[in-house]
């Protein structure tokens, strides 16, 4: 092939890149998933299924109730146990069992949610003694139906107790916002140790569960 010469008088454009003279634009390369990352995400995705209809079939069997009492021992080791300021002693008067809308607080309501919770003002609270925490049967979630019994016969006795008067103090609240509170019966005893001395509930920590 002969070069091409070197032409003064030939003004026409070059062409520097190809023939179009067009600059080349560089192709994006083209993401996918690979068999191995489908497989993964696959049986991530099963794992989760499986996990969440475990928990579910846990909470109606009941075997969910050991995490309510290691929430109450964090709570009880976090509790500062002291009286706090005394509050206006409430006059003698029919103190009604939460319904489910305010078990959790608010309505400006004051009623008894179990053995050892309960609502005042509209404010959530927790019992616990002059000397430590009280620990009462689970209602909501039993470990079995014979703690579903103890639980119902706290749960009864701590609201006709409070329905005779009462005075309610505590200091700071857990980690549920629920306040730690002692509650001082009209005759100068202690709600949650008179239940601990009826054998319907038990000092926090505890050893295990004495109702299964």
């Amino acid at each position: 092939m002969t070069p091409r010469r070197f032409n003064p008088s030939d003004n026409r454009p070059r062409q520097p890149f190809g023939r179009s003279g067009r600059t080349p634009t560089p192709r994006r390369a083209r993401r996918f998933r690979t068999p191995r990352r489908r497989l993964h995400d696959v049986a991530l995705g099963a794992g989760m299924v499986v996990a969440l209809l475990g928990l579910a079939a846990a909470e109606d069997r009941g075997w969910l109730g050991w995490v309510d009492r290691a929430d109450a021992w964090v709570d009880g080791m976090r509790a500062p146990w002291s009286s706090g300021p005394a509050a206006t002693p409430v006059a003698a008067r029919h103190v009604p069992l939460c319904p489910p809308e305010y078990r959790r607080g608010g309505g400006g309501v004051t009623c008894i949610t179990d053995g050892d919770s309960g609502v005042a003002d509209g404010e959530p609270w927790r019992l616990t003694t002059r000397s430590g925490g009280v620990d009462a049967p689970e209602v909501g979630r039993p470990e079995c139906a014979a703690e579903r019994t103890a639980g119902d016969r706290a749960t009864r006795r701590l609201q006709a107790l409070m329905s005779g008067g009462y005075t309610m103090s505590g200091g700071s609240a857990d980690k549920h916002g629920r306040r730690l509170v002692t509650v001082t019966l009209a005759d100068g005893g202690d709600a949650g140790e008179v239940l601990i001395g009826e054998g319907l509930a038990q000092p926090w920590p505890t050893s295990g569960n004495p109702w299964c």
